[in-house]
């Protein structure tokens, strides 16, 4: 058994991997034994969890952890009676941490194996919540909706189940190898376990810069080398894509200035494609100086939901979200 990071960890411990293994150089982070956790389940408690982990990270703890979806509409007065009145998650979540692991891909991938070793796991066949009948009434309600100039841009969703066995780990290492992601998590704690497979990063903070990559536009992949060219500059090439991806990267610059320096805004590539294991992602790039004391309250406050999980405007766009999708999204 390899020692530090790579140790096989309890199957009951409490830890967040954060997790780079999409490139062969990307940095991972292994967080574990939190000396506390800030959890908050109650809306009213919110704003004071908040302001906790403000506290904490300021004083030099490390945190790592999730907001769910329906947080958004605690930060948004107009939003705040859509509130369900049963989650399955927390609006927060979040370990503090005395110390951090660095992981290096070839740590990552060992630490993996260690935690898999001698668990299994599998899923079975993703089927879709909502009938068929209902999706396509909800996208001509959103049509309907658009054509009226009451919304630009909708980002409707419905959730999927499959049957799970085993141990949750080794499920996330299939999904990690079926689609390597830059921003990928995981997060195991007594009550939950999270497997997150995103390849979109939502915002990076480093010191006073700010930087958002929004992804609209999507196109699949070639069976074959000029096929997947020809699909990737299809991609760049579309009108539909590339108004899509205008939308949110015009609502996150507006949300950006909420925070930013004037005039430090800057759009430094629009409509890049950038490809994945099965598709191809149109994505730009909003990047930002804030004010040096700009905290975790004013960034969430501003920020959060992020634009392209709601559509625009990003209030109307969460109302007709709340309106026609079968359930809280959660953590999404």
């Amino acid at each position: 058994m390899r020692s530090g990071p790579m140790a096989y960890l309890p199957p009951d411990e409490t830890y967040v991997v954060l997790e780079n293994s999409l490139e062969p150089e990307g940095v991972s982070w292994l967080y574990r034994n939190p000396t506390r956790i800030i959890e908050c389940r109650d809306p009213d408690q919110l704003a004071a969890s908040l302001a906790a982990l403000q506290d904490a990270v300021s004083n030099g703890a490390y945190a790592a952890g999730l907001f769910s979806y329906e947080a958004g509409y605690v930060l948004e007065p107009r939003l705040r009676g859509k509130l369900p009145r049963t989650m399955a998650h927390p609006l927060m979540w979040f370990g503090l941490f005395d110390r951090r692991d660095r992981l290096s891909r070839s740590q990552l991938d060992n630490f993996w194996q260690d935690q898999c070793r001698g668990r299994e796991g599998s899923l079975g066949q993703f089927s879709a919540l909502v009938a068929q009948s209902d999706y396509l009434d909800n996208i001509r309600t959103i049509q309907n909706y658009l054509a009226a100039g009451d919304v630009y841009q909708v980002n409707y969703t419905f959730p999927m189940s499959a049957q799970a066995e085993g141990h949750p780990s080794a499920i996330h290492v299939q999904l990690r190898q079926a689609q390597p992601v830059a921003w990928g998590a995981y997060i195991q704690t007594p009550d939950m376990t999270i497997s997150s497979h995103s390849p979109e990063l939502f915002f990076e903070k480093r010191h006073d810069d700010f930087c958002l990559r929004p992804m609209k536009g999507t196109a699949a992949r070639g069976r074959w080398p000029a096929e997947d060219d020809a699909q990737h500059q299809q991609l760049v090439d579309d009108a539909k894509s590339q108004a899509e991806n205008l939308m949110i990267v015009d609502l996150e610059r507006n949300d950006l200035s909420k925070l930013a320096v004037p005039g430090s805004v800057t759009v430094p590539t629009l409509f890049e494609a950038e490809t994945y294991r099965s598709v191809i992602q149109m994505t730009s790039t909003v990047t930002g100086k804030v004010v040096p004391e700009t905290g975790i309250v004013d960034i969430i406050s501003a920020l959060f939901p992020c634009g392209s999980v709601t559509g625009a405007p990003k209030i109307r766009a969460m109302e007709i979200i709340h309106e026609l999708e079968v359930s809280p999204r959660g953590i999404y």
